[in-house]
């Protein structure tokens, strides 16, 4: 288990990719979310940051992330530059590649329930209730709406 503590930086004071895993992190550029990070609430998106937190590593400097693709991504795109998260520093450098190919692999096989996208997100409203949903996402009103999410990708 990598060494880790954890710091609050401002988003603005995240570097980008770490140069050793930067080549990884370009190739997830084309892939989409399942759902539009903007119609997170904002309280869903700082929970889903404590869940999942950015992994960075302190080289040369500046802060780099690691880990947590996704969780940066939501970050950057739900809050200012000047608001801080929650990070995960790995302070092993060894480490470095294998966290971020755990991330970029194991994370979408360990969320998904099966192959059918619909199914699986009525079944995870279900189980979260359709108001809450509804609360914190403005596109998972119904199935078929996010079904179009879908096929518009």
């Amino acid at each position: 288990m990598p060494s880790t503590d954890f710091v609050n930086i401002e988003i603005s004071e995240i570097a980008g990719y770490h140069p050793a895993i930067a080549h990884l992190a370009a190739q997830l550029v084309d892939h989409q979310f399942t759902t539009a990070i903007s119609n997170l609430s904002d309280y869903a998106a700082n929970r889903f940051l404590t869940l999942h937190p950015i992994c960075i590593n302190r080289y040369r400097g500046k802060n780099y992330i690691v880990g947590g693709f996704r969780s940066y991504q939501i970050a950057v795109l739900k809050f200012g530059p000047d608001s801080q998260v929650r990070c995960r520093l790995i302070n092993s450098r060894k480490e470095i590649q294998d966290i971020a190919k755990i991330d970029i692999l194991f994370s979408p096989l360990v969320f998904s329930l099966s192959t059918k996208v619909a199914q699986q997100t009525e079944r995870l409203v279900g189980i979260v209730g359709r108001d809450f949903a509804n609360e914190h996402h403005a596109d998972l009103a119904s199935v078929r709406a996010f079904t179009r999410v879908h096929e518009r990708s």
